[in-house]
C-alpha cells in the first residue's frame, strides 16, 4: 500500500464522524441590505454583490478558515443586515 492511500481520515470507533464543531452559518436580512458591499471586500469567499444589484451568499456555512472574516464582514455591515449564528442557533453577539 503506499503511503498516500495510509492517509485518509479514519472512522470513529462507532462508525460514525464526529460532529462538525463550531459551525457558524450566516444569515442576511435582504430587507435590510443595502448591497454597499462592504461584506464583499472583506470576505468575498462568503458574499458577492452580483450585476443585478443584489447580495448574494456562496456559503451559509462559513469554515472554521472564514470565521474571522465573516465577523469582520458583520461588524462593518453599514445596515446590521449581517448576522452569524452558532451551531445553537443563537446570534454569536
Amino acid at each position: 500500500m503506499k503511503k498516500e492511500e495510509k492517509q485518509g481520515v479514519r472512522p470513529e470507533p462507532d462508525g460514525q464522524s464526529k460532529k462538525k464543531a463550531g459551525v457558524v452559518k450566516v444569515t442576511v436580512d435582504y430587507d435590510v441590505c443595502a448591497s454597499t458591499g462592504t461584506c464583499v471586500q472583506v470576505c468575498p469567499e462568503v458574499f458577492e454583490i452580483r450585476s443585478d444589484g443584489f447580495l448574494y451568499l456562496f456559503m451559509e456555512e462559513v469554515p472554521a478558515e472564514l470565521q474571522k472574516k465573516a465577523i469582520e464582514a458583520e461588524d462593518l455591515c453599514p445596515t446590521g443586515a449581517i448576522t452569524l449564528v452558532g451551531d445553537d442557533g443563537k446570534p454569536l453577539r
